[in-house]
């Protein structure tokens, strides 16, 4: 197996879990805390995909145990008896490497052909009033000033990397989108609604602090990371859900900022701009997995939010870490059984006797593995019937191969079966 399919294998528990826990009590902590926290916490993925599979509270002893079983067929011919090498497990292996292959080239593919699909829409803009107006914001928005109130303005400053980004920040039309939003790779497009410029002056500027707010707070390189994961796991149906909860935590969370940037006073009018920029407009799988309506009430019921403390932050990242710390135990349990399938394997000899007689059995041992990947200490946990096949499969065991890892108990089954 290759390390990559050994990775996904051995995180995919984990990740399923903490995108339960962290999709459930999304809308939680948002109420409890903030909704800025509520972001904050996805943090626990990535880090969880990179942490050791050694890392967390269940690994107590470097000693791993494990079962699977490994059925050995018996093939009669002309003068003798012979195996007939099968391993389910291998068998198993390949074609799960190719599933996956296929599944995560399909999954890359797909969002190369929207994305390129997407910017093949793009048409610059050529109103120059409403392009001094996104100068004007972004500058207050990628400003190092936290207030851009009027009585602020004149103090902004606007540090190198921000500079960096407004440069880069390319403003279009799309006839495939009707709704504001910020897409990108390598260059950043902010994406107006080819009907902006009829808004009001004060819905326009909302609108432009919500879109570079997300350019501010780095969420296109979250994006870009999400959609890696869900190219590696593409086959985990929680990663979709997950996908969609992560959106709208980042969209509430967004809100969150922007309100806390030009005032709670303000609230009543950003919830009229925003109902005006979504309501009845067409979106695109790229910007947003939700049907408009849906997450639009739950971000107008977060603008009734007005929780600035600071101790949330602190009891968010308790949350995360401790969250992180127990699932990061999952990992370990899964990470044995991919670890214990043997790179070269011989099979048995199928005992004459037995075959004559038609017996068919199992043996059950227990040994350890050394840094090498090499069987050693092999113990006989229970053979069925009793010393029928434990010398054929001690024989055939010894000169199995493993992955060379850290050292770690197996468990193992060998059964013997008739064809």
């Amino acid at each position: 197996m290759t390390p990559l399919l050994a990775f996904i294998m051995m995180k995919g528990l984990g990740l399923s879990l903490l995108i339960l826990l962290l999709g459930i009590f999304r809308k939680a902590i948002a109420r409890w805390l903030t909704p800025k926290v509520a972001y904050q916490v996805w943090w626990v993925i990535p880090v969880y995909l990179c942490v050791p599979a050694h890392w967390g509270i269940w690994h107590s002893a470097p000693l791993n145990e494990s079962m699977m079983t490994f059925w050995a067929q018996l093939s009669l011919q002309q003068e003798g008896f012979s195996i007939n090498q099968s391993n389910t497990v291998s068998f198993f292996v390949e074609w799960w490497v190719l599933i996956w292959s296929a599944g995560a080239a399909i999954t890359f593919s797909l969002f190369v052909f929207r994305y390129d699909v997407l910017k093949r829409s793009f048409s610059n803009l050529s109103n120059t009033a409403v392009s001094t107006l996104v100068e004007k914001v972004a500058v207050e928005i990628l400003s190092d000033n936290e207030d851009f109130s009027d009585q602020h303005k004149s103090k902004l400053t606007t540090n190198k990397h921000s500079k960096t980004r407004l440069k880069s920040l390319k403003i279009v039309h799309s006839h495939l989108l009707s709704m504001p939003a910020v897409v990108g790779i390598i260059n950043t497009y902010l994406i107006l609604p080819k009907n902006f410029s009829e808004y009001s002056p004060k819905q326009q500027r909302i609108i432009l602090s919500h879109e570079l707010m997300h350019i501010r707070h780095g969420d296109l390189r979250w994006n870009l990371l999400k959609m890696i994961i869900k190219i590696l796991f593409w086959f985990n149906p929680l990663v979709y859900w997950g996908e969609k909860q992560f959106e709208a935590a980042q969209e509430v969370a967004c809100d969150y900022r922007v309100m806390q940037k030009i005032g709670l006073t303000e609230a009543g009018y950003y919830g009229r701009a925003l109902v005006n920029a979504i309501s009845g407009s067409h979106t695109h799988p790229l910007i947003s997995h939700w049907k408009n309506q849906s997450l639009l009430k739950e971000r107008l019921n977060m603008l009734k939010s007005k929780s600035t403390k600071t101790r949330h932050t602190v009891l968010g990242l308790l949350f995360g870490a401790v969250t992180l710390t127990c699932v990061s135990g999952f990992s370990i349990a899964e990470v044995e059984d991919s670890h214990i399938i043997p790179v070269n394997i011989v099979n048995p000899s199928y005992p004459r006797s037995a075959a004559e007689n038609n017996i068919e059995g199992y043996v059950q041992f227990e040994y350890s593995i050394d840094h090498d990947g090499n069987p050693y200490d092999l113990k006989v946990l229970q053979s069925v019937p009793a010393g029928v096949f434990d010398e054929a499969a001690f024989a055939a065991l010894k000169q199995w191969k493993f992955p060379a890892k850290e050292e770690f108990n197996v468990r193992y089954t060998m059964q013997f079966v008739m064809q």
